[in-house]
């Protein structure tokens, strides 16, 4: 496993579930074939309980809040210099630097490229 930096992007602290999910998916970040099946029984739930609980604290499904999380640290290796979308895309778990822009354009509403420029040029 890669060691990466982590961020925290919400305001109010995630439900102590959230936060054993979350980990449970920073822990296999770029483990492209880590999905909700391997996540259901890291968290000791089945699929189905898994999906319940999460979209109840989330108010997304399983996948998409993988994905969110994913994000998160996409966002963060972003903005270290010399590292190429390509070399992002696997650190976190997408194994096409495509279906990361795809994702990324999805979850964040900004396209990658578009994101990288404007923090490069505020700090």
């Amino acid at each position: 496993m890669l060691s990466t930096p982590s961020i925290q992007p919400m305001l109010h602290p995630e439900p102590p579930f959230l936060a054993q999910v979350r980990a449970c998916i920073l822990n296999n970040l770029d483990d492209e074939y880590f999905g909700v099946a391997e996540l259901a029984g890291a968290v000791f739930l089945s699929r189905a309980q898994l999906f319940r609980k999460v979209r109840a604290l989330s108010g997304r499904n399983p996948a998409r809040y993988m994905h969110l999380v994913r994000i998160e640290q996409a966002r963060v290796l972003l903005l270290l210099p010399g590292l190429t979308v390509s070399e992002v895309a696997w650190r976190t778990g997408f194994s096409d630097p495509s279906y990361l822009r795809r994702v990324f354009l999805r979850e964040t509403g900004e396209r990658l490229g578009v994101y990288r420029r404007r923090c490069r040029e505020r700090g």
